[in-house]
């Protein structure tokens, strides 16, 4: 069916092979440097009416206007016709797509990324697929496809390896990586992306870099090891001081200040609660064993852990409640003084957000006293 076609159909359907099964009426007429209109009519009236090869699939938005899409009627027709192409054909033909789709996409090309990266290593161009790949791990992130970023982080540094990339770029895809293994629970996987982040930063002496990485590291080990999270703090905050940035310095002493508070609260709470259970225990073996035929050991056993256990989490609460009402008050009176219009104004919103936090409170506590009443219920 395809050697009984003119031979200008068989080019175009060798361009569009080269863009995938679903390929684009624009990019292919880009590539041959022709005008919409003939493109468009090979397609409709002889490619699909005529040699039912092809089927449009409808239009989509872009910056250059509306784009008319189009699908192979069979995979192995795209495949046939991609598979005669030259080896340096193809790689000429995935470079004119890929910048026909650039033009195409031009400030939007956040959905075509992954596509873009994949014409780009193709055409032979590994500077453009990795900034593409680091672009498709990024869309990934903000739609939570955690995997994906693995994924495209990964291929980008395999692609680094051979392009030399700048200490800045190819820190932040380590650190990316690191902090998609940290959301999918992968410690040891993410550990190592800040580490080599850090070693990434020391050996260019690059102190932002450094710095992230190491507030990276700190906030990975508070879920692993509380004490191990004060050294890379205090690390962060001496490189924040040399480098004389004052964000730099506040976000570091916030993040040192918030690991001693909640260390020695919980030290504090933790002696207390100790305390609590110590004295409780005392008493309920100091009962005689009539005492114990009416109320289970078990239960008492039970119920005094799980109080503890409740006043512990009500006073870290407050105590919380205590930091943020604090924060709260300094920035008020921090933003007061750059611009109290805006500080009226923001006050002006607070009632509303506190009746919005309100509506949620409620609706938590319905949920929550649901999950309490089912395990209950299981116990």
């Amino acid at each position: 069916r395809i050697h009984r076609l003119e031979p200008e159909l068989r080019d175009t359907l060798a361009v569009a092979s080269v863009e995938g099964e679903e390929f684009t009426a624009q990019v292919v007429a880009r590539v041959h440097q022709m005008e919409e209109e003939q493109i468009l009519c090979r397609l409709s009236r002889s490619l699909e009416a005529r040699h039912q090869l092809v089927t449009e699939q409808g239009q989509v938005a872009s910056a250059a206007g509306r784009l008319a899409r189009y699908r192979f009627g069979h995979a192995l027709v795209q495949n046939y016709l991609y598979q005669h192409l030259g080896l340096g054909e193809r790689q000429l033909l995935h470079g004119r797509v890929a910048a026909a789709l650039e033009e195409l996409h031009a400030g939007d090309t956040d959905a075509f990324a992954v596509q873009l990266a994949h014409h780009w290593l193709a055409a032979g161009d590994e500077g453009r697929a990795f900034k593409y790949l680091v672009q498709a791990a990024e869309n990934a992130g903000r739609m939570y496809a955690h995997a994906q970023v693995v994924d495209h982080y990964s291929h980008a540094l395999e692609l680094a390896a051979r392009v030399p990339q700048d200490t800045r770029s190819l820190a932040a895809v380590y650190r990316g990586r690191g902090r998609a293994h940290e959301t999918l629970g992968q410690f040891e996987a993410a550990r190592a992306g800040h580490e080599s982040a850090l070693q990434l930063g020391r050996v260019g002496g690059e102190r932002q870099v450094q710095w992230q990485a190491l507030v990276d590291l700190g906030r990975l080990w508070a879920s692993r090891d509380y004490a191990r999270t004060r050294g890379f703090f205090e690390q962060a905050l001496d490189l924040a001081r040399q480098s004389g940035d004052p964000a730099r310095v506040a976000t570091s002493l916030n993040w040192l200040g918030t690991w001693l508070r909640r260390r020695l609260t919980v030290r504090v709470i933790g002696d207390v609660v100790l305390t609590l259970r110590h004295d409780a225990f005392e008493a309920s073996v100091g009962h005689d064993m009539s005492f114990f035929d009416e109320f289970q050991s078990g239960r008492i056993i039970s119920r005094i852990t799980s109080d503890t256990e409740e006043f512990s989490q009500v006073v870290l609460l407050v105590t919380d409640l205590i930091g943020q009402m604090l924060l709260v008050l300094i920035l008020t009176t921090v933003l007061f003084f750059v611009s109290w219009q805006l500080t009226l104004t923001l006050l002006a919103l607070t009632p509303f957000v506190f009746l919005l936090a309100l509506g949620f409170r409620r609706a938590a506590r319905y949920v929550t006293r649901k999950g309490f009443r089912a395990i209950a219920e299981v116990n």
